[in-house]
This record gives structure tokens, sequence and C-alpha cells, in this order.
């Protein structure tokens, strides 16, 4: 029983430190008490990492959107099954938590 509980606690301590995706990402920024959602923005690479950090371009014309400082890497399935991601970060023009929302994602953390 011992060994089940330290287990279980060693295994909710894991932290995602890299991930990838294979398509185009939204962004949610944080304006006032509600998040602004801009669909089809661009960050240059298809990965991430804590600490990373990623410039985000409106398409299709790469219109500068921010700048953020990654905080957090969070992973959920959509109800069909498909691998999601929230990319975490630190918005360098507004000094709130936002976040990049990926579809596709992979666990690059121990490669």
């Amino acid at each position: 029983m011992i060994i089940l509980c330290q287990f279980f606690a060693c295994s909710n301590d894991y932290q995602i430190k890299k991930t990838s995706w294979d398509s185009s990402l939204d962004y949610f920024s944080e304006n006032l008490e509600n998040y602004e959602v801009t669909y089809f923005v661009d960050v240059g690479t298809k990965e991430a990492y804590l600490g990373g950090i990623l410039e985000i371009y409106k398409l299709p014309k790469m219109d500068y959107l921010d700048r953020i400082k990654v905080t957090e890497i969070e992973f959920f399935n959509r109800v069909d099954g498909l691998q999601m991601c929230r990319i975490w970060g630190e918005s360098s023009k507004s000094g709130t938590l936002n976040h990049l929302l990926a579809r596709n994602c992979k666990d690059l953390t121990d490669l």
C-alpha cells in the first residue's frame, strides 16, 4: 500500500518540459476578465519548452501580436481523443498569463 501511495505521489509531480505539435495554433490573450481569441497564429517553430520565448504572429500576413515566455505546458484530450495542449506564458505586452492552443501535441520532455 505504501509503495502505491509513493508511486502515485511521484507521478503527480511529473512536469512536461518540452512539446511539439503539427497544426496551426490559436492564441488566447487575457483581456479584462475574459480571453480574446486569435485563430490561426504562427510562432515560427513547431516546438516549445519551459523558459523558451515564442513570438506570436497572426496568419496570413504575419502581423506581430505578442511574445510570451513559456511557463507551463498542459496536456489534455479532446472528446474525440485528439491530444491537445495549452502552452502557457507571460505576455510581454500585458504581463498577463496567456496561452497558445495546439493540436496533435507530443511530449518531448525525455527525448
